[in-house]
């Protein structure tokens, strides 16, 4: 793989919150990517009203790298977002 960033996405739905499910999952991408892929950086972006998912990536061991502008989905206006990254 020629890659040295990867960005990091994961949606748990609404039923499943508060099981462990997410933190399970984000740790797992990120070992996959460093063991496996031998990726240098991980990254993922959250919104920056959404809590909760920024304290998941902060607790997976992600830093807070700042604010970022998002490309706008096709149905809203443009959006920000948060950056968290390894490395």
């Amino acid at each position: 793989m020629n890659a040295t960033t990867l960005s990091l996405d994961y949606r748990v739905g609404q039923p499943y919150w508060g099981n462990g499910y997410g933190r399970e999952a984000i740790a797992a991408m990120i070992d996959y990517g460093f063991r496996t892929l031998g990726i240098e950086t991980i990254r993922a972006y959250a919104d920056p009203s959404n809590a909760s998912s920024q304290e998941l990536l902060l607790h997976c061991g992600l830093k807070n790298a700042g604010e970022i502008q998002l490309l706008p989905r096709r149905r809203s206006a443009s959006r920000e977002g948060i950056i968290l990254m390894t490395g």
